[in-house]
């Protein structure tokens, strides 16, 4: 069984005769199926539980990368596969090879799929990344094998490497540490050289007072933090160059 989320990107006119061309696709392929207009009201996670107890094992986020990504956060815990109908060019749209509009439909009704790695911290799941400032007295533990420690401000971002480049099988179980010193002017915060580090798994800790850590600029948690690669994958529909 098919869900189908339609965000408020879907509202706009421009995409009227768009949306009706993908539905009357759908309907060919029999691939139609129960239809969620999403709203700040509706519990996202709640709605996907109740239909995956129904039987749903296809979710399809219709609209942009911010459908995608509420639909990821939403089924990452759940058997289902992920698709994508984007409705203009974006970040996700062109990770996962897939055409805009119409043509969507004709790759999701070929199930081409990979694994994405799903990352955890606190219960929370990683599919893009984990940034936050660090102060001098902050460390990264990575891999119980080396530690990364700050001598002035930093930005870290975690990335989970997973999700950034699905073609890259050789660092797909992997974060990507990237730390940029920041060195504060009058106006703003310039960012100087970067460093890089890969991990499977790591510890987020200061010796004196916590930091917040934004979890896909959703989330955002307390230090301690631990970060791991959770064994569990997202399967998501891919275009043919990607797999």
């Amino acid at each position: 069984m098919y869900v189908y989320l339609y965000d408020k990107a879907t509202k706009d006119p421009h995409y009227e005769s768009m949306l009706a061309a993908i539905e009357t696709r759908l309907i060919e392929f029999g691939m139609n199926g129960k239809v969620e207009r999403l709203t700040v009201y509706k519990d996202l996670d709640r709605v996907i539980e109740q239909h995956v107890k129904k039987g749903a094992r296809t979710v399809v986020a219709v609209g942009d990368d911010a459908t995608l990504r509420g639909a990821m956060q939403a089924c990452w815990n759940h058997d289902v596969t992920i698709g994508f109908i984007p409705l203009k060019k974006t970040v996700w749209a062109d990770r996962l090879r897939l055409p805009v509009g119409v043509e969507a439909v004709d790759v999701l009704s070929k199930r081409l799929t990979r694994s994405l790695s799903v990352g955890l911290t606190k219960n929370f799941p990683i599919l893009e990344e984990c940034d936050f400032t660090a102060t001098a007295d902050a460390w990264v533990r990575c891999d119980d094998e080396f530690t990364i420690t700050f001598t002035q401000d930093s930005l870290c971002r975690i990335i989970n490497e997973s999700t950034q480049d699905i073609d890259n099988e050789e660092h797909a179980r992997m974060f990507r540490i990237v730390v940029t010193p920041l060195k504060n002017s009058r106006f703003k915060k310039k960012k100087h050289t970067e460093s890089t580090f890969f991990t499977r798994s790591c510890m987020v800790s200061t010796s004196t007072n916590a930091i917040p850590l934004s979890i896909d600029g959703v989330h955002e948690i307390q230090s301690p933090a631990e970060l791991t690669l959770y064994r569990k994958h997202l399967d998501i529909v891919v275009g043919k160059s990607a797999v």
